[in-house]
């Protein structure tokens, strides 16, 4: 493309009319300026728009492969069903972008400003999204997200419903993530520094959370089955109606953390500070609290079968209608048993 052509796109664009169908492969639209424009089914393989101004233009079946996009400024742009593969795109600005249904594979953009961009039921295999200022973007339906996020900063960004197994989240500057509905698989988030993030009905299976910072962290219904959270620190965490079944948190701190109505068969929480932690209606059948500090904790209705208490701290536990059939206390004196007032009031019921 001569600078002529170049100048003729830009003028078509200033006046307004679409661009489709059009052959820009391999053009040179280094600094062009084509903000606001509309592309529909435009081929831009191989195309350098290094630099270019794109911000608030409409992309519909674009073809971006082996693109040059360096620089660019994609702020407000739409696309829909369009192909980036093996694309160039370090540093790109890309606030409130929104890609939906677009195939992304092998894109190079570290360094980027993708602050509010939404990327929607699209495909992304093999990202490089380093040192990426995500706040606030949106990761909804993407069946795969294989990208590399490292050092990333992650504020309130949301994934929801994507598979998560293959990216990697290492040294991310993390607050407030949102996961809905992720698979994670057995993920490494060993001394992760996480806080006031939530991940809510994820899979997360075998994963391991071995010293992470989780204070005010949700796990709520999450999947959590011989996960290592060893010495994990999670005041204040909720694992409300997760499964934790064969887990181990021993040595962590859990002070005020939630696990009403979690099931914990044979989970390990010896060793752990849990002291006014809620473990209502949760199930420890065969869990062990060796030596753990559960002083005001409350295990009201909880299944503590065959759990072992044994040198745990018990003063002023709550363990009023267990169900504490062959569990193991080197002492419960300092507990307290059932309330029989708030027994006859959880029997009442109104007349018929």
């Amino acid at each position: 493309m001569t600078q002529a052509d170049k100048r003729s796109l830009e003028e078509q664009l200033r006046r307004g009319e679409p661009v489709r169908k059009s052959a820009l492969g391999g053009a040179d639209l280094r600094g062009a300026m084509l903000a606001g424009g509309v592309f529909e089914r435009v081929d831009f393989r191989r195309a350098d728009l290094s630099g270019a101004d794109l911000s608030e233009s409409i992309f519909e079946g674009c073809d971006f492969s082996g693109a040059q996009l360096v620089a660019a400024r994609l702020d407000h742009g739409t696309w829909s069903k369009c192909v980036f593969e093996s694309v160039a795109a370090e540093g790109v600005q890309a606030v409130h972008a929104s890609l939906v249904e677009c195939r992304l594979a092998r894109l190079s953009a570290p360094r980027s400003d993708l602050r509010h961009a939404t990327f929607a039921q699209c495909a992304l295999r093999e990202l490089d999204l380093r040192a990426c200022d995500l706040t606030k973007a949106n990761f909804a339906d993407c069946s795969e997200v294989s990208a590399d996020f490292g050092r990333a900063t992650l504020l309130e960004t949301v994934f929801v419903q994507g598979d998560l197994s293959r990216a990697s989240f290492s040294a991310v500057t993390a607050d407030k993530i949102v996961f809905v509905k992720c698979a994670f698989g057995a993920r490494d988030f060993g001394g992760a520094a996480l806080p006031r993030c939530q991940f809510l009905e994820c899979d997360l299976g075998g994963a391991r959370f071995d010293e992470a910072h989780l204070q005010n962290c949700g796990f709520r219904g999450s999947h959590l089955v011989g996960a290592s959270l060893r010495r994990v620190v999670a005041p204040n965490a909720l694992f409300v109606e997760a499964a934790l079944d064969d887990a181990v948190l021993a040595e962590g701190l859990l002070t005020q953390a939630l696990f009403a109505g979690a099931r914990a068969a044979g989970a390990d929480f010896s060793g752990a500070r849990a002291d006014q932690a809620i473990f209502i209606g949760a199930d420890v059948t065969g869990a062990r609290f060796i030596g753990t500090d559960l002083t005001y904790a409350d295990f009201s209705g909880a299944r503590l079968v065959a759990a072992d208490f044994s040198h745990a701290t018990l003063t002023r536990t709550r363990l009023h209608a267990v169900d504490d059939r062959g569990a193991v206390f080197t002492s419960r004196g300092a507990a307290l048993g059932d309330d029989p007032d708030l027994r006859e009031a959880e029997q009442w019921r109104p007349a018929v």
